[in-house]
């Protein structure tokens, strides 16, 4: 896990696969994908959903298995009912 206080930083740590993935607040994450990124970086997550993570990943094979994976991960956390207690 690696902190960053700029989210420009971090998408173009992403973009030169320095990193495999970031999570941001959806409107920035989706503003900035859309805007600088719009065919190199997909929103794991459609966007501006009343869920308040997203997860920005490159726009290919790597990417998808890192969001497939993400996805089975929140999902279990749902199931198990950790979702909730994480938000709390």
């Amino acid at each position: 896990i690696r902190l960053y206080d700029d989210i420009l930083t971090a998408l173009a740590d992403l973009s030169a696969r320095q990193i495999d993935g970031a999570i941001f607040p959806a409107i920035p994450a989706y503003t900035y994908v859309t805007t600088f990124y719009k065919n190199e970086l997909k929103i794991a997550t459609l966007p501006l959903t009343n869920e308040g993570i997203r997860l920005v990943a490159l726009k290919n094979e790597e990417g998808q298995l890192l969001i497939q994976r993400f996805n089975e991960g929140l999902s279990n956390l749902k199931q198990t009912g950790n979702y909730h207690k994480l938000l709390e």
